[in-house]
């Protein structure tokens, strides 16, 4: 399998291609309207409404706040592990 890094930019999620979604392991979601599509995956899109709702609190205070998604579960479990081992 060949590792390849994609970055993409959008001013709205509604703007970021749904195959975006079946490829991605990380997003990193800023200032944003509420985003709701049932082609993505179920457990993605729960992960995606999650991040919004928290991010819609920290934004009253830090105007530059940011949600990071990690949309593959390797990665997350992974990224959990670590966290839960460092404290």
């Amino acid at each position: 399998m060949y590792m390849v890094e994609a970055y993409v930019v959008a001013h709205s999620m509604m703007k970021v291609p749904i195959d975006f979604f079946d490829y991605s392991s990380i997003l990193f979601l800023f200032s944003s309207p509420a985003f709701r599509n049932r082609d993505i995956d179920e457990d993605k899109m729960l992960l995606i409404e999650q991040a919004q709702e928290r991010l819609s609190e920290k934004i009253k205070t830090n105007p530059y706040a940011f949600e990071m998604i990690i949309l593959d579960d390797q990665i997350r479990a992974e990224y959990e592990a670590k966290r839960k081992n460092n404290g």
